[in-house]
């Protein structure tokens, strides 16, 4: 299990973003992709020459494609690297690669660049391998940085991070550079919708990932000023594709509250920026039909907090695969300073012989089966329905002919596991 502590490892990472917020940085939505470089089409060690985009150095030189087949390389994980030359030094596999090919600056340059040559970009989705802390700057056409990430370096066996860039409103990228203290690092996997860059993608994206994000908060305790309450992050892959990547962003509201700590399943998931308005959490490949990585977030309620201010809220989340990019948001909670952790809920109205439950718990696109429960204590299936782009769910029971005595509606989110009852008595 990995843990982030904010007041160490993400410093860097705060005082970037934090500069770029201050000019008024934007949230990531779901673009199009008409460019998508693997550089799986190219040749070792030979500079990278694509319409479209340009490979630059400090040194005015160009990249070069990297291939791992060679043994020149500490990569790629998972693979073997127990071939790998006698001057590499440990630890064994520290880079990822998919497939044979990365790009990286050569052996001299410890920075690098790529301008888009035949215009500007909304945004750009990359996956780098680092070996030490690497900063990623995105700038528009007047050189002014308009959005950034830090990665931080992956320890043998975590994979390569991926990294997301979204222009602002009213901003678009132009070029991008990359830099760290040392030349360990590589690049891989580049889409964009920037014009005239190559769709390196195989024809056949019949795999979509599909992902969930669901959120969980204690159910026991009431959020008062100087509580810590703790929110459990749940990402799932329900599709019959891989997930290179999921984004997720928590709103934060500075006079509230802070973030203490956040821990993972598993070695892969990280914090990639925390300001003190938005955590954002990228959890790494998930796996097709069911893989699944969890997230335990700390909050800390400020003694100033005002009762009544809502905490949190939707988490919004963005992913990648081979087919497109896809978008969505969590449930919401709906906690606040001075009320109780959440409890699921399912209400009930009846008008013209008929009772209709509903719910706004529920994660957007949830399937969420119903079944209610007789006087006699059977159960009887309703249906199964999905919740609305806002989780919400409404069904609506006819009671005709029903027997007389006490019922309970029951609702069961498949992906945030809730259950939510609503009890109703028929004469």
């Amino acid at each position: 299990m990995t843990r982030m502590r904010t007041s160490a490892g993400l410093a860097l990472a705060a005082i970037l973003v934090a500069l770029l917020s201050a000019m008024g940085g934007g949230v990531a939505h779901a673009r199009t992709i008409t460019g998508f470089l693997t550089f799986e089409t190219g040749v070792d060690a030979e500079a990278i020459d694509l319409p479209g985009i340009s490979f630059t150095t400090t040194t005015d030189t160009p990249w070069v494609y990297s291939d791992v087949r060679t043994h020149k390389y500490n990569a790629p994980y998972p693979q073997d690297c127990s071939d790998r030359p006698a001057n590499i030094a440990s630890p064994v596999c520290q880079f990822t690669v998919g497939g044979n090919f990365s790009a990286w600056t050569g052996a001299a340059n410890t920075s690098g660049r790529f301008n888009f040559t035949q215009g500007t970009a909304s945004f750009v989705d990359i996956d780098i391998s680092a070996g030490a802390g690497t900063t990623v700057l995105a700038y528009n056409s007047l050189n002014t940085p308009i959005a950034a990430a830090y990665v931080n370096p992956n320890t043998n066996g975590s994979g390569a991070r991926g990294v997301r860039l979204d222009a602002p409103d009213g901003e678009r990228i132009a070029y991008v550079t990359i830099s760290s203290s040392a030349n360990l690092w590589l690049l891989d996997n580049l889409a964009t919708d920037a014009p005239g860059v190559p769709d390196q993608r195989p024809p056949d994206h019949s795999r979509p990932a599909l992902v969930s994000v669901v959120q969980h908060s204690d159910s026991a305790i009431t959020i008062s000023p100087g509580s810590v309450i703790t929110l459990t992050m749940v990402a799932t892959n329900h599709g019959r594709g891989a997930a290179k990547n999921t984004t997720i962003m928590l709103a934060l509201d500075p006079a509230l509250l802070h973030v203490e700590d956040v821990t993972f399943s598993r070695e892969g998931a990280w914090v990639s920026a925390l300001t003190e308005t938005a955590l954002t959490i990228q959890t790494g490949p998930l796996d097709p039909e069911g893989d699944v990585v969890t997230g335990t977030i700390r909050l800390a309620v400020l003694d100033t907090a005002a009762v009544g201010g809502a905490i949190g809220g939707p988490m919004s989340f963005s992913w990648q695969d081979k087919a497109w990019n896809g978008s969505s948001s969590s449930n919401d909670l709906g906690l606040r300073v001075g009320g109780t952790a959440f409890a699921p809920h399912l209400n009930a109205s009846a008008e013209d012989g008929k009772i209709t439950f509903s719910s706004a718990i529920f994660a957007p696109g949830e399937p969420v089966g119903l079944w209610y429960n007789t006087p006699d204590g059977s159960a009887v299936a309703v249906s199964t329905v999905l919740a609305d782009a806002a989780g919400t769910i409404s069904v609506a029971l006819d009671t005709t002919g029903l027997p007389d005595g006490t019922y309970s509606m029951v609702a069961y989110g498949h992906w945030t596991e809730f259950m939510a009852v609503a009890p109703f008595v028929l004469p």
